[in-house]
């Protein structure tokens, strides 16, 4: 407790990795692991070591837990929350592509698994991880040009609006306040929630900064925000009506701080909505809720990236966001062998089409994807995309 009787919560600092690799369908896939102690799934994850660095701690908590050398790629988000005794920890996370190694279960990890991204989402016991493979999907969709999920979640998407203007330096209507460029900036990061849920129907409270937060996402759903008196600061009874009516249906709901606090209090109380304790709710973040036609089950906290000046413009779920998100480096030879290889593969899976015809599909589809800066995987998507020529196309003729 501090001199003016402030309590101060500490605060614990820990580290994870989350290594991920595109599978033989072509689609994502994230490792979780087992921890017998807890008996639950997660991210790989623990405490630095004295002199250890953040990002040598993910590596090294991998490694013991996993038994796999790992590549380190972007910084994914962090999550914060309060544990069982009320301390505040903070977990960075860092995407990273296995190197080497063999899993064998240990003293803390009983088993490993990769899961396709939806199955992932569903298999971690807490649901505050998922946001960090939410982000890892939405950096492979960009840089990769994947798909980060083949079927799209219905959820309610409860979503505070972003930072406007401060009230000094707006002298008209409060209701017509607008988004600060940092607002700005929150909103056009809304957008990857698209890549993850179906979105039907997008509702705002009237006031402009709420409007404009979810504008981005509409115009990218070719949606219109509907207003909504009823998200309006102060009506949580009448949000309450709009979000009973919204289950089952993919819908985005923006409003203020007090609504969705509120909001949260009474699922917690009525529907007995598991909600997941965070410390603090950022201005343009998003509570996910999952449920069915009868009740909400648990809501979720999806953080925004921490924005700074340099990283303004990016619309990433990620606070970090370098060239590649972490792959192991491949020579050109070593890539010919590969696509060589697809075409052996794709010829023997398509027997009735000419080699010759295999062999446009594929380079055609190599060509696509030259400028892609993650090379490991190219023949993966080599393969993925000359499949889906080849069956589109004439078995007769030798063209593609």
């Amino acid at each position: 407790m501090t001199r003016s009787g402030t309590i101060m919560l500490a605060r614990v600092k820990t580290s994870g990795a989350l290594p991920w690799r595109i599978g033989r369908d072509g689609n994502p896939e994230v490792l979780l692991v087992h921890r017998r102690n807890q008996d639950d799934w997660s991210i790989p994850k623990g405490k630095a070591e004295p002199g250890e660095s953040d990002a040598d701690c993910a590596l090294r908590e991998v490694r013991e837990e996993t038994g796999f050398d790992c590549r380190p790629g972007a910084e994914l988000p962090h999550v914060v929350y309060l544990d069982r005794t009320r301390r505040v920890k903070t977990v960075r996370y860092w995407a990273v592509t296995v190197d080497a190694g063999v899993f064998a279960a240990n003293d803390e990890v009983d088993d490993a698994r990769w899961l396709a991204l939806p199955l992932a989402l569903r298999t971690l016991t807490q649901a505050r991880e998922r946001p960090v493979v939410l982000a890892l999907g939405a950096l492979v969709a960009k840089e990769l040009g994947v798909c980060p999920v083949p079927a799209k979640e219905r959820m309610l998407l409860l979503v505070r609006g972003a930072a406007a203007l401060p009230r000094e330096q707006w002298e008209h209507s409060e209701n017509d306040r607008p988004l600060a460029s940092e607002g700005r900036s929150m909103a056009r990061s809304l957008v990857d929630l698209g890549s993850f849920f179906e979105i039907d129907r997008i509702l705002s409270a009237p006031a402009a900064r709420c409007m404009e937060t979810v504008e981005p996402l509409a115009r990218s759903e070719t949606l219109s925000v509907e207003a909504s008196a009823d998200l309006s600061d102060g009506r949580i009874g009448k949000a309450m009506r709009l979000i009973e009516d919204a289950r089952g249906i993919g819908t985005v709901l923006c409003t203020h701080e007090d609504v969705v606090s509120g909001v949260l209090t009474e699922l917690a109380k009525h529907d007995r909505t598991s909600v997941e304790p965070h410390p603090g709710r950022r201005r343009g973040s998003v509570w996910a809720l999952t449920g069915d036609h009868a009740r909400y089950t648990s809501a979720y906290y999806l953080p925004l990236p921490e924005l700074s000046s340099a990283a303004a413009s990016d619309d990433v779920m990620s606070p970090a966001r370098p060239v590649a998100i972490g792959s192991a480096e491949v020579t050109a030879e070593e890539e010919d062998r590969a696509v060589a290889h697809v075409i052996d593969r794709l010829a023997e899976k398509f027997p009735d089409m000419p080699r010759s015809t295999v062999e446009r599909a594929v380079h055609e589809r190599r060509a696509a994807l030259a400028g892609n800066p993650v090379r490991a995987y190219i023949p993966v998507l080599i393969e993925r995309g000359a499949r889906e020529l080849l069956r589109e196309s004439p078995r007769s003729g030798p063209s593609v």
